[in-house]
């Protein structure tokens, strides 16, 4: 299997050699959903530290609480992770090469 970084740098060269082998590898659907991927979870890291400041602010003032604020980071994090595994999966399965 071949590191995601190298593709991305040479993907004619990817394609190419691939072809040479007899191997059939659609190297442009790899890398949108690798680029799918990383803007997903650039999205969670996001949403990670919005969290994380409403949780110090949480420490700091309790009795202001936002619950609605918090459930809401909490449902877009889930959503995004579901999106980054359904991504990850299809990565795995397209570098297969």
């Amino acid at each position: 299997m071949l590191d995601i970084n190298f593709i991305r740098e040479n993907p004619s060269l990817v394609q190419k050699a691939a072809k040479s082998k007899g191997v059939n590898v659609d190297i442009d659907r790899l890398l949108r959903i690798d680029a799918d991927y990383r803007k997903h979870f650039q999205r969670v890291q996001e949403i990670s530290e919005e969290r994380n400041v409403l949780n110090e602010q949480i420490k700091k003032n309790p009795n202001q609480f936002d619950r609605e604020a918090a459930q809401s980071l909490k449902q877009k994090l889930e959503k995004e992770k579901e999106v980054i595994e359904a991504l990850d999966k299809g990565l795995k399965n397209t570098q297969n090469i």
